[in-house]
């Protein structure tokens, strides 16, 4: 799926139209002097200003798999009482997640 554009705080995603009762696209219509419904998926933060939303822009670009695969495990609240390590290798090649400790204690 390509990345999808994100608006910039200069260019609003939709605004509210009173006269027609209906959230307008920034785009204008092929067949009418009105701008296009908005019709597209609300963004999960955002802002709105003057009857005009936003999206936030992301604080940090996203990350895929291969980036995070260099940092270590987030600790688990059995760190202490779960028996013990073993090496990452293994515990990847029976599909089980690797913990802290075992990273820790294997590196």
């Amino acid at each position: 799926m390509p990345p999808r554009k994100r608006a910039t705080a200069a260019q609003p995603i939709a605004s509210w139209n009173p006269e027609r009762d209906v959230w307008e696209s920034p785009t204008q219509s092929l067949l009418s002097e009105h701008s296009d419904v908005y019709s597209e998926t609300w963004p999960t933060s955002g802002s709105m200003r003057n009857g005009s939303v936003f999206q936030r822009p992301a604080w940090e670009p996203p990350t895929n798999d291969s980036a995070t695969s260099s940092l270590l495990p987030t600790p688990e609240a059995n760190l202490g009482s779960n028996g013990g390590s073993q090496p990452p290798e293994k515990r990847r090649q029976g599909r089980h997640s690797v913990s802290l400790q075992d990273v820790i204690e294997h590196m």
